[in-house]
């Protein structure tokens, strides 16, 4: 799909030369830049983009924010190495691309000792319940990597000011995973206080949204034993 560089299906677009779609794209995309530029080429406003893993400390340069708004990944859900492979072919190709997979959030193919993360009790039986082992070491991985992001931005963030992120639900081989909750608790452990949540149905989603109820693995409507997932979405406003 030419508006997502994820990998969803656009039921209009034809099996074409990716050079063709790619060079359609950028023309598109020039365009675009070439009206918001005439629209604001008046504005006095400058604007400094720093490029960093939100997980590690940022440069002593940068100033102490006043609002994070962001959408994690969603817990073992995609591999997104994979859903940015093609980007990674055009815009920045990667040398080592086993390396390049391990550097996502929540991946288990890091090897380091410090991948296990356990959730304070009650709820660490939730990721204990999952019997499948690498799925079992994503999630640890994933809330590893999800603790270390809080302290980060609380790290970052000025007093009294806000997080707002975007996140969602699953379940795998019958075990509901309460994500939202058990970020919120995490984020809580160190600090983060909830002001308020927001539920957001979604309405058209074209990613996979369908999962084996044996396997885990993604499936369609027509598999008899799917059951559906990502029907709604969570809002966290949290406040440091």
């Amino acid at each position: 799909m030419n508006s997502s560089v994820k990998a969803q299906i656009d039921p209009e677009k034809r099996p074409q030369n990716p050079l063709f779609y790619f060079k359609k794209q950028l023309r598109f995309m020039e365009n675009a830049n070439k009206q918001l530029w005439h629209e604001v080429e008046d504005n006095q406003t400058r604007v400094r983009i720093f490029k960093h893993n939100a997980s590690h400390t940022l440069p002593p340069k940068m100033q102490k924010m006043d609002c994070i708004i962001t959408s994690p990944p969603y817990v073992v859900s995609y591999d997104y190495s994979d859903i940015f492979k093609l980007s990674t072919y055009f815009l920045f190709y990667q040398d080592d691309y086993g390396l390049f997979r391990k550097s996502f959030i929540g991946t288990p193919l890091r090897k380091d000792n410090s991948r296990y993360f356990n959730i304070a009790a009650p709820d660490q039986p939730i990721v204990d319940s999952i019997g499948d082992t690498g799925i079992r070491k994503g999630l640890s991985q994933y809330y590893r990597d999800m603790n270390a992001f809080f302290q980060n931005a609380k790290r970052h963030l000025k007093n009294s000011r806000r997080l707002i992120m975007v996140v969602g639900d699953t379940q795998l081989r019958g075990v509901r995973i309460p994500n939202a909750y058990l970020l919120n608790k995490i984020a809580s452990g160190i600090g983060w206080s909830l002001e308020r949540v927001y539920e957001r149905e979604i309405p058209v989603k074209i990613l996979p949204t369908f999962r084996d109820e044996a396997t885990g693995k993604f499936t369609n409507r027509q598999n008899s034993n799917c059951s559906e997932r990502y029907e709604k979405e969570y809002i966290l406003v949290l406040r440091r």
